[in-house]
C-alpha cells in the first residue's frame, strides 16, 4: 500500500488547478482523462486532455511564474502550474509535462514512497 504525504487541501488545489487547466484549453466534446497507476515505488496521477497543448518551444516555460503562452486568452494568473509545481515538490513529488498527440497535454503528478 501507498502512502501519500502531504497537506490534504493543497494536494486538492494542485489536482484541482491542472484539472481545472484541462477544462478551460480544451474544446467542448473533448475527452479528459485522469489515470492513476504505481510502478515499484511510485506512484503516479495524470490528467490527460485533447486541448490546444503547448508549443514545443514554450514547454520549457510551462512551469515559471507568471508565464502564460503566446496568444492564450483563456483568464490567469499565470501562477496557476507554478503554484501546483510548488505544492507537490513540497509533497516530495514531482510534476511533468509532456504533449498528447496529436493534440492536447499530458501532466504527470509522481510521488515516491
Amino acid at each position: 500500500q501507498m502512502h501519500i504525504y502531504g497537506d490534504r487541501m493543497l494536494l486538492k488545489l494542485a489536482l484541482n488547478n491542472l484539472l481545472d487547466n484541462a477544462i478551460k484549453y480544451s474544446a467542448k466534446d473533448t475527452e479528459i482523462k485522469v489515470n492513476s497507476f504505481q510502478k515499484d515505488n511510485e506512484v503516479a496521477i495524470q490528467i490527460i486532455d485533447e486541448g490546444a497543448g503547448i508549443p514545443a518551444h514554450e514547454a520549457k516555460r510551462v512551469f515559471q511564474k507568471y508565464y502564460r503562452g503566446a496568444g492564450n486568452e483563456a483568464k490567469g494568473t499565470g501562477l496557476g502550474l507554478y503554484v501546483t509545481r510548488q505544492i507537490v515538490k513540497q509533497s516530495k513529488g514531482r510534476l511533468e509535462y509532456q504533449p498528447n498527440h496529436p493534440k492536447g497535454s499530458i501532466f504527470t503528478i509522481t510521488f515516491v514512497s
